[in-house]
């Protein structure tokens, strides 16, 4: 079983986006694969937009505050299987202020009671640096890093890595950094490529690959969210669909 995080401090790099793109892509086009999209965002974008989910019995707060077992709250839609978010996530930040080994949460209350029932696990993570967020790091295999093709690109690479590094210290020596993408991209933008070329030194300087995958502006993202729909069904010949498709090779997924 491979667990996958997509993690980056700024919001709006298609981080979402990128998850529900990834963990539907490896269902549509491996037929052996059980994939599971585990939300650890208390905006639940994944839950309402991608897979269309407004409202569950149980949530990811629910297992991790013991209340019921993950099974309990997996959620099975036509998107994929997700085990959905809830707002009270938010909470675990002063909750679990005190408790000793909160950033295991995921990894023991979530990730090993699900060991041998999914053939990949991709976690989506809020913004910023929450209790969750830690707790998806720690429980991962791999993680892998959206960014935008601009300054803040440049300095969420950075702040980004700077977090997975002291992880990788402290709880998860083993986390492997598969790289950074750049999403949203637009290649026709001079601006682009200049910005383009920087994130390539500031990675290399960090020995983070920058992925060769670019995945680009599409409407067709906005539509099947619109529709709650899967992107590899809604728009399976869109070139950004193609985009992810190239990303699922380069990561070997």
């Amino acid at each position: 079983m491979k667990t996958l995080c997509i993690f980056d401090h700024k919001g709006g790099v298609g981080k979402t986006t990128t998850a529900g793109a990834i963990a539907q892509g490896i269902k549509a086009t491996r037929k052996r694969a059980k994939v599971l999209l585990i939300d650890a965002d208390p905006q639940g974008s994944a839950s309402n937009t991608v897979y269309g989910v407004n409202a569950s019995k149980w949530t990811l707060y629910d297992v991790l505050r013991d209340r019921c077992t993950p099974a309990d709250a997996i959620l099975e839609t036509e998107a994929g299987a997700i085990l959905p978010y809830s707002r009270e996530l938010a909470l675990l930040d002063a909750e679990l202020a005190k408790t000793a080994g909160k950033d295991f949460y995921i990894k023991k209350k979530v990730i090993e009671p699900l060991n041998g029932q999914f053939t990949h696990i991709i976690i989506d993570t809020a913004p910023g640096l929450i209790t969750t967020t830690i707790q998806a790091l720690t429980a991962s295999d791999a993680v892998l890093i959206p960014i935008h093709s601009n300054a803040e690109g440049v300095e969420a690479l950075q702040m980004s890595y700077d977090t997975i590094a002291t992880v990788k210290e402290y709880n998860n020596p083993s986390l492997n950094v598969a790289g950074a993408v750049i999403t949203q991209y637009d290649g026709r933008a001079n601006v682009t490529r200049q910005y383009e070329e920087l994130i390539k030194d500031v990675a290399d300087g960090l020995r983070v690959p920058l992925l060769r995958t670019r995945i680009r502006r599409a409407v067709a993202i906005d539509e099947a969210h619109a529709l709650r729909a899967d992107l590899f069904t809604y728009a399976p010949r869109a070139k950004v669909t193609a985009d992810y498709e190239a990303l699922l090779k380069e990561l070997k997924l």
